[in-house]
């Protein structure tokens, strides 16, 4: 499956190109199963394409494709092609909207994967990609014909891009795309700003879909990563809130409109250096974050004050272990009066599904007797509150990361054990450990640290800020002292 998707980017002008998405649902999954990796971690021997038509090839022209490019055959008949380095290298990751947070990007938000033409030259070699892509011609086609973006001049132009490879700079420089979203820092916001200063980073491989924009050039003093810091500060906070930024579509006034503070002396020029260094620290630290918990299911929002703030997907933390589903468990009953024929201790989980509801919505909780009814219209799941704690926290991981949720599906899930039960917890306090607010002794602190170096212009004592929530407090008191120390109280209010 693949999806036509058209790509902004905001400054200095808009460009618009053509990628083509893969690995997404069935081919997405089957990818998954076959080689048991996580999603947006896939090694690179992995990569694999299904060839939607070869359900059809001889057995003759599917062993050619095989001895060809390498792959294999499935159980169904469909030829899957083994992708080469250079075609690896053209997949990007896909985001949107959604991932984008201050200062980071949700890796469990990935869409799929994109491939990156820049032009003809590269068909030659990734001829497995065009091969795959040519089983879509005549629906790029049409859409390109929709667009009166047909010239004979060029008869491969339905897999390139529409229009440039590059972007030019306000000082007439070109910016080659293709390496950017590899792998420089990239600073990317949604285009509906509004009064949201919530401003995203990756250094990483990335592009986006239609609704995020790119930040291309800031000036050659200013840094990017104190960009990023001053973006998201709570001082932009009030900037955004007092005077929301309008975008349109194609034009945006976030860049030219948003004054930028520079240092005016020594000491200042000197906590601007440290809030760099602070702010590329911070990027590392949730990157560390996402790769370590967001991708293993733990999803998290910076300042929470407990542990209850950080949401568990079960299925994905799992996904790896083998143990009971909730299936496995149960005992499915016919009518109420059975409850009281079974054997508790070999069946402590019922199911009562007397109308085979499908569909289901968030369950309410009886407590009686013994035991924790979780309810959706006439479908009961009964649980001895032995094994109340297990069912619950697989029953909210399900509603909270299930887009469509049924009631077969809930019953395929996995039920932890005591003990992954206490890994669960220890993960939580950890991360809680290091996204949570700071007390008011650690922010006096730090804000004499600022102070000391605004009056000395001395940052060899600044370890203590080595900790997201307090680089995040220190980012905030150093722009507020800065430029406007004199309304500290209000902006902090923000």
């Amino acid at each position: 499956m693949w999806i036509l998707n058209i790509h902004l980017d905001s400054y200095p002008q808009i460009r618009r190109f053509f990628f083509f998405f893969f690995f997404y649902n069935t081919t997405y999954r089957f990818v998954k199963k076959i080689f048991n990796v996580s999603s947006g971690n896939f090694p690179y021997f992995t990569f694999l394409l299904k060839i939607e038509g070869s359900i059809n090839y001889k057995r003759s022209q599917k062993q050619k494709l095989i001895n060809d490019f390498g792959g294999n055959i499935d159980d169904q008949g469909y030829v899957w092609l083994n992708l080469n380095d250079t075609e690896k290298n053209r997949l990007m990751d896909l985001y949107k909207t959604p991932s984008v947070y201050q200062h980071g990007l949700d890796l469990s938000k990935l869409v799929g994967k994109l491939i990156f033409f820049e032009d003809e030259k590269d068909y030659d070699k990734c001829l497995v990609l065009v091969l795959y892509l040519t089983q879509f011609k005549d629906i790029i086609i049409k859409k390109l014909e929709e667009y009166g973006e047909l010239t004979p001049l060029r008869p491969n132009k339905w897999i390139t891009l529409r229009r440039s490879a590059s972007i030019k700079l306000p000082d007439n420089k070109k910016r080659m795309l293709f390496d950017y979203y590899r792998e420089k820092p990239k600073i990317f916001y949604n285009y509906r700003v509004g009064n949201n200063n919530i401003f995203g980073f990756s250094d990483k491989h990335m592009v986006a879909a239609t609704d995020m924009y790119f930040f291309h050039k800031f000036g050659e003093k200013i840094n990017t990563y104190y960009i990023l810091a001053y973006l998201n500060s709570k001082l932009m906070m009030f900037y955004f809130k007092e005077r929301p930024i309008a975008l349109q579509r194609q034009k945006s006034n976030v860049e030219n409109d948003i004054p930028i503070f520079l240092p005016r002396n020594e000491e200042e020029i000197a906590l601007q250096k440290l809030i760099i260094r602070k702010e590329k620290s911070l990027t590392r630290k949730l990157q560390h974050l996402e790769n370590y918990y967001r991708t293993k299911g733990f999803h998290f929002n910076l300042g929470i004050a407990s542990e209850d703030q950080i949401d568990i997907d079960l299925e994905t933390f799992l996904r790896n272990v083998t143990t009971s589903t909730l299936k496995d468990m149960s005992y499915k009953i016919r009518s109420e009066p059975e409850i009281y024929t079974i054997n508790r201790n070999e069946f402590p989980i019922l199911i009562l599904n007397p109308n085979n509801v499908k569909k289901l919505e968030r369950f309410t909780e009886n407590p009686l007797g013994t035991d924790v009814h979780f309810r959706y219209k006439t479908c009961r799941i009964i649980v001895n509150l032995e094994f109340y704690e297990k069912v619950k926290l697989v029953i909210d991981s399900f509603f909270n990361f299930t887009e469509s949720p049924t009631f077969e599906e809930l019953l395929s899930l996995k039920l932890p054990t005591d003990e992954i039960i206490d890994l669960v917890n220890v993960k939580k306090t950890r991360l809680l450990n290091k996204i949570s607010g700071l007390g008011s002794d650690d922010k006096m602190r730090i804000e004499s640290i600022v102070d000391n170096v605004l009056a000395t212009a001395d940052i060899t004592d600044v370890g203590y800020i080595n900790k997201i929530n307090r680089i995040l407090y220190f980012i905030d008191i150093s722009l507020i002292k800065m430029i406007a120390p004199e309304f500290i109280e209000e902006i902090l209010a923000y």
